[in-house]
C-alpha cells in the first residue's frame, strides 16, 4: 500500500473523529468557539506528526513491552515542549486551552496514530499523522464554526447577528454533542460506500 494512500484514508475514510468516533472529548469540549478549536486542533496535528514519525524511527529498537511506555514518554514530551511555548509566545491563548492542551498526552487519537507508526515506515508514518491531523482540524473548525455561529452569533469573536437570534444551548456541552452527533450522521451519511468484490456462486456440476 502506497504512503499517500494512509494520507486520503485518514482524512476521509477513517476519519479520526466521525468514522473512528477518536478525539471526541476535544472535539465537543474546546469548539466553542472557532479561535480555540482551530488552536487546538493544529497543536494536536503538530504533536502527533513528530510523536508518529519519532515512534517510527524507533520502532526497531523498542521491545514490545515497553512500546506504551515509550509511547506516552514521546508524546508527554512533545506536548511539555508545545506548552512551554505557548507560555512563552501566546499566553492569552494558552489560558484558553485550560487543560485540554496536557490532555493530549493521553488523546485516543495521539495514542492511535503512535500505534499505526510502531508497525510501518517513517514515510508511511508521516503521511498518516498528516492525514488524521488534518482530519481532526477539520473537524474541529467545522464544529467550531457552526457552534460558534449558532451559539454566539460571532466568528473570530466579530458578531455576525444580533445576540438574540442566537441558540444558547449550542454554546453548552449538551449543544456540542447535539452538533457534533448531526455533523457525524451527515458526514457518513455523504461518504461513499466501499465497494466489496462480488462472490461467484457456487454451481453444482
Amino acid at each position: 500500500m502506497r504512503p499517500l494512500h494512509f494520507f486520503t484514508e485518514s482524512i476521509i475514510r477513517k476519519n479520526p473523529v466521525f468514522v473512528m468516533l477518536l478525539a471526541l472529548c476535544p472535539a465537543a469540549g474546546m469548539s466553542a468557539f472557532l479561535s480555540d478549536a482551530l488552536m487546538l486542533g493544529g497543536l494536536t496535528c503538530g504533536v502527533l506528526l513528530f510523536a508518529e514519525m519519532l515512534m517510527a524511527l524507533l520502532r526497531k529498537v523498542i521491545v514490545p513491552q515497553a512500546r506504551l511506555t515509550v509511547c506516552l514518554m514521546i508524546v508527554a514530551f512533545l506536548v511539555t515542549v508545545a506548552d512551554m511555548m505557548m507560555q512563552a509566545c501566546l499566553p492569552v491563548q494558552r489560558e484558553r486551552l485550560g487543560l485540554f492542551l496536557p490532555l493530549i498526552t493521553v488523546n485516543c487519537m495521539v495514542l492511535h496514530g503512535m500505534n499505526f507508526a510502531a508497525r510501518h515506515t517513517v514515510s508511511a508514518a508521516l503521511w498518516h499523522a498528516l492525514g488524521t491531523g488534518i482530519g481532526f482540524w477539520l473537524v474541529m473548525a467545522l464544529v467550531g464554526t457552526v457552534r460558534e455561529l449558532l451559539g454566539s452569533g460571532s466568528l473570530f469573536g466579530y458578531v455576525i447577528y444580533p445576540s438574540q437570534f442566537t441558540i444558547p444551548v449550542i454554546a453548552g456541552a449538551s449543544g456540542a454533542l447535539l452538533v457534533l452527533g448531526c455533523l457525524m450522521a451527515l458526514f457518513n451519511h455523504l461518504l461513499p460506500e466501499k465497494r466489496t468484490p462480488a462472490i461467484p456462486k457456487y454451481v453444482d456440476p
